[in-house]
């Protein structure tokens, strides 16, 4: 991400990349800045256009656009309580076997058995091993960005720059911190020291996953559906050239997951 936008404004450096066609850019103050989607995105041009209309001319240029995050490095300072990911509570609760695990790195139960939780995902063999060595890199993390807690981040499903974001992370692309998701680097430390970033959270159903069950950010589709993600090749059969839209699902068996 770091070198790509380098590379786009050193080869454009008198072109504006305008997230509009030429009709509107010629009509307007158009917006000029850096579109970013995951290759399983579908993007909207119609529905994102209405709002960088909204946008002044500093919020254009400054702007963040995306579904906005903000999370630990170190789970152990999330606060995930047992009982919102253990159902029912007093299973995990009169667990003795969870509770000796948990006791030998002086953990909570609710980070604990996240920690538990994940190595069993991967297939973790020994699972004291696995929680030590996820413990071990959690830290390494946090001594990495010099924190326990990331700012405010676009998810990587998609996200809008402004022009005067992206040029700063353009010319600071040698020396910005590299090791990491681009998504969360973005917020987390590229843009922490810039002032005046207008952020624009689009996690309210406009930025989501396409409606399919066990995805974490998923949404019904609807009219204010402008970044659907998770796309598949059978979704893109749905696609509406005319309207230029996704006629997407608005629910999965009448249940969506929460985002």
């Amino acid at each position: 991400i770091l070198l790509a936008t380098r590379w786009f404004l050193e080869n454009n450096p008198f072109s504006e990349f305008v997230v509009a066609d030429r009709q509107w850019a010629a009509s307007s103050n158009a917006f000029s800045g850096k579109v970013y989607l995951d290759d399983d995105s579908f993007l909207s041009i119609p529905r994102l256009i209405p709002h960088l209309l909204q946008l002044t001319e500093k919020e254009a240029t400054m702007l963040v656009m995306g579904y906005l995050m903000s999370t630990p490095l170190d789970v152990t300072v999330s606060g995930i309580d047992i009982c919102d990911i253990c159902k029912p509570c007093s299973k995990c609760l009169d667990d003795q076997s969870l509770r000796d695990v948990c006791a030998q790195f002086n953990l909570a139960l609710g980070p604990c058995l996240h920690y538990i939780s994940t190595c069993q995902i991967y297939g973790a063999e020994v699972i004291e091993q696995c929680v030590a060595e996820a413990l071990s890199e959690s830290q390494r993390i946090v001594d990495y960005f010099g924190s326990r807690w990331t700012p405010t981040w676009p998810l990587g499903m998609g996200w809008v720059l402004g022009s005067e974001v992206t040029r700063f992370i353009a010319r600071n692309a040698g020396v910005l911190k590299s090791r990491g998701a681009a998504d969360v680097q973005i917020g987390r430390y590229w843009l922490a020291g810039l002032e005046d970033v207008h952020w624009v959270d689009m996690s309210d159903g406009r930025f989501h996953d396409f409606p399919r069950r066990h995805s974490m950010f998923t949404r019904g589709c609807s009219n204010d559906s402008i970044l659907v993600h998770r796309i598949r090749h059978d979704s893109l059969q749905s696609y509406n050239s005319h309207a230029c839209t996704l006629d997407c699902p608005t629910e999965i068996d009448g249940e969506v997951e929460p985002s």
